[in-house]
């Protein structure tokens, strides 16, 4: 799980683009959505990290 979020951190370094376009697209879906589902949080982590 750990080596999977470093993973996905790095990815998010490539691109500061791509960073706040995920940023926006997870914001929407938070607002959007009740989070049930721990999933979200894990992917939403590492973009707040960044």
């Amino acid at each position: 799980m750990i080596i999977k979020l470093i993973e996905f951190s790095g990815l998010m370094f490539l691109s500061n683009l791509e960073v706040s376009e995920r940023l926006k697209f997870w914001s929407v879906r938070l607002k959007n959505e009740k989070i049930k589902n721990y999933g979200y949080m894990f992917h939403l982590f590492p973009c707040l990290l960044v």
